[in-house]
């Protein structure tokens, strides 16, 4: 299967291309924990390993999804932040 099509003067023309994904957005509001993250350079795994200490539940998942607040309607709680400030 090509991806050419014929037209009426014989000569073969490119399809346009259908399959595109969008670019992401620009994240514009950048979540407390993500921002506390990034700013001390802190691997997930060392944030997923205090949190749980108090929270038996929380994985790599969970913090993920607490970073997108906006799109999951997760956030830490307050407890839970303050060891974050202390990882």
């Amino acid at each position: 299967m090509t991806n050419k099509m014929a037209t009426l003067d014989g000569v073969a023309q490119q399809k346009p291309c259908t399959n595109n994904v969008p670019p992401a957005p620009e994240v514009v509001n950048i979540s407390p924990l993500r921002k506390l993250r990034l700013a001390n350079e802190l691997p997930a795994a060392k944030i997923v390993g205090s949190v749980q200490r108090m929270y038996p539940g929380f994985d790599k998942y969970l913090l993920s999804k607490a970073e997108r607040p906006d799109t999951y309607g997760i956030e830490l709680r307050t407890d839970a932040m303050i060891i974050e400030k202390h990882a």
